[in-house]
């Protein structure tokens, strides 16, 4: 190859005529032409050949691997998780917002916003939490909801010390750390309103695992730390899933609890017993431990201190009392002494819930139940690391099994049928996936064609189905799956942006016949996207599920179907319930397995494949381990959500 290029440039140099010097010109052309072809069959070779080209995301302390050669050994992952939900730089802390309340219903504190039962500003500074973090769960426990946590996810000794405490504001306290510890997320009281994203908190710092601020600078004394030092605020902070510090909070509150006796309790003082002044005292001994001199960091307003993974933040980001402060992540609004405060709302807890005993009783009687534990007991305080790679070694079976590969065509359905007609901003999410993906197919398709599409490929059953929905998002959300069932491949929402190349998701990978990604998988049924979605064609997964909707159509009067249709039931959470009831029937068991995988990891079940929430959803739109982002505004860049389909 490279004899011929040099034999036509030494025939090159030796023309001296004029017209020797046009052929000249036709000799590079035809030298460039030739390298041209070489190129393109070596890459093209590169691409379309999966089974022998590795994975080219590689193992590295930035990147973990996805679907490489094998799974990376326990060894080779990081101490702790790293995953992109709450800081850039990648945090093991879910991004997830945990409180507690007297209600959880929405209405019910609007009503009493309105009424004059609470204060006035409650719901709005709820909303703020939910303004700056759409894509953070808000996770708020009722009293009754906090018997049930407790009783079902910890040791008796600590369900015994739960219930021994008189007043539901000791409870709360007491559960705040159980929240923290058992599922990880952001901690913060009602009465506080959030001024930043929390994916923001961490200032851009890596694996940073527990949040914590200062209250008072210079405030308190330690006999041991100083006479002038730090105390730290607990009415917001942050911690990973069973992170070692919140183990020992817990275990101090417990045992102290316990030294107690029920009629101390009654009299005991809240901000010693559960409060601040036991978890301030447990801050400290953990930071000490990690090498911190409290005397010398004291003082911190603007400032803060890393030590290991625990972040301790200065005054003015968690305590700031400047509406102004440009460093201020929430606002405390103190209502505490109000009259609406817990102070002052009689916090005697009405009822002692009955605590539930062990079945197997030891022979010597319950002491051996009641005993202090230690704080190394295993099964009591044990810290778990999430994993990147969480397979079943189901290998392939019947009910999860479609045939062939994936075909490499990208559909989206959107208000025109050539790129050159869509708005601006769509023209840039469309180049997107040119760009990731170069030797794709891109298929736009209109309202006109996605009628034609059914009529020509789908069944009577299916066609009739899709023709009485009366809105076009209905016709919209059932055709991606239809068109995936016959036709496969990828199908984009047209408000989706393409962050990387299709192949680095595990599609291509051989043996993969679906891959779909998390939008929750912290939830009790994890909720998967749509906004992106892999199939091979006739996939029976996709075909069930398609089948599934169409009967369910048929059998909906056309009158409920236009006024009293629950699109979220009938698409998202039927589709989250029918990948999990397939995957339960294929053996998987039980979806509690997830609450192992890191949020940039993935799991693999049989041939469906499917990515934690940072890859399709994460809370970051910066974060550079997406693979696609949905801008949520499909329906005011397309069409209105109300719009009426073309009845034909």
């Amino acid at each position: 190859m490279f004899e011929a290029i040099l034999t036509l440039w030494g025939r090159m140099k030796s023309i001296q005529t004029a017209a020797e010097a046009n052929a000249r010109v036709v000799a590079v052309f035809a030298t460039l032409l030739l390298v041209s072809c070489i190129h393109f069959a070596l890459t093209r070779d590169l691409d379309t050949n999966s089974e022998t080209t590795p994975n080219e995301l590689l193992w590295a302390t930035s990147t973990p691997p996805l679907l490489g050669q094998g799974h990376p050994t326990l060894e080779a992952l990081p101490a702790y998780p790293i995953h992109e939900s709450i800081a850039h730089m990648g945090s093991p802390i879910p991004n997830q917002i945990l409180r507690t309340w007297k209600t959880n219903s929405r209405r019910e504190i609007k009503e009493m916003c309105n009424n004059g039962t609470d204060h006035p500003d409650r719901l709005h500074w709820f909303a703020t939490w939910e303004n700056l973090n759409p894509r953070a769960a808000q996770i708020i426990f009722t009293d009754a909801d906090m018997d049930t946590f407790v009783k079902g996810h910890f040791s008796q000794r600590v369900i015994e010390a739960y219930f021994k405490l008189p007043k539901v504001v000791l409870r709360a306290d007491y559960v705040r750390y159980m929240m923290l510890y058992e599922l990880g997320g952001v901690y913060s009281d009602f009465d506080v309103s959030c001024r930043k994203p929390v994916w923001k908190w961490a200032l851009g710092k890596p694996n940073v695992a527990v949040i914590v601020g200062v209250e008072d600078p210079g405030y308190a004394s330690h006999p041991l730390y100083g006479e002038q030092i730090d105390s730290i605020q607990q009415w917001t902070m942050a911690s990973a899933r069973h992170h070692p510090f919140m183990a020992k909070v817990l275990h101090a509150v417990t045992e102290k609890i316990h030294s107690f006796s029920p009629e101390e309790l009654i009299e005991a003082d809240v901000l010693e017993l559960t409060g601040p002044g036991i978890w301030k005292k447990v801050v400290w001994d953990h930071i000490v431990g990690l090498g911190a001199n409290l005397s010398s960091s004291a003082f911190m307003y603007e400032e803060y201190q890393l030590y290991d993974d625990v972040l301790v933040l200065g005054k003015n980001y968690l305590n700031s009392k400047s509406d102004g402060d440009p460093n201020a992540f929430i606002s405390h609004h103190s209502t505490g002494f109000s009259k609406f405060g817990w102070r002052n709302q009689g916090n005697d807890v009405p009822a002692k819930a009955p605590v539930e005993k062990s079945v197997e009783t030891p022979a010597e009687g319950p002491a051996e139940m009641s005993k202090q534990p230690s704080l190394s007991e295993e099964n009591t305080w044990s810290y778990n690391p999430l994993k990147m790679v969480l397979s079943t070694g189901m290998g392939s079976t019947s009910v999860l099994t479609g045939p062939g590969r994936l075909p490499r065509t990208i559909v989206t359905v959107a208000n025109a049928t050539r790129a050159t007609d869509l708005s601006t901003k769509q023209q840039a999410l469309w180049k997107s996936w040119a760009l990731q993906n170069p030797r794709w197919k891109h298929i736009f398709i209109d309202e006109k064609g996605m009628n034609q599409f059914v009529r020509r490929f789908c069944t009577s059953n299916q066609r009739d189905a899709y023709l009485k929905l009366p809105f076009l998002r209905q016709r919209v959300e059932l055709f991606k799956f239809l068109w995936l069932v016959y036709k496969g491949g990828i199908y984009a929402d047209p408000d989706t942006e393409c962050k990387s190349r299709v192949r680095d998701w595990g599609a291509l990978k051989p043996g993969v016949g679906i891959v779909l990604g998390f939008k929750a998988q912290h939830h009790s049924l994890p909720a998967l996207q749509r906004s992106v979605l892999a199939a091979v064609p006739n996939h029976p997964m996709m075909t069930a599920f398609a089948d599934e909707r169409c009967s369910e159509i048929l059998r909906t009067n056309k009158v409920d179907l236009k006024e009293r249709f629950n699109f979220r039931d009938f698409f998202e959470s039927s589709f989250n319930r029918h990948v999990w009831n397939t995957l339960v029937e294929a053996g998987v068991g039980s979806t509690e397995i997830l609450a192992d995988l890191d949020w940039r990891g993935y799991i693999e079940i049989g041939d469906v494949l499917i990515h934690g929430n940072d890859r399709f959803f994460p809370s970051n739109p910066n974060n550079p381990a997406t693979f696609a982002w949905s801008h949520g505004d499909m329906w005011d860049s397309a069409w209105k959500e109300e719009t009426l389909a073309v009845q034909m």
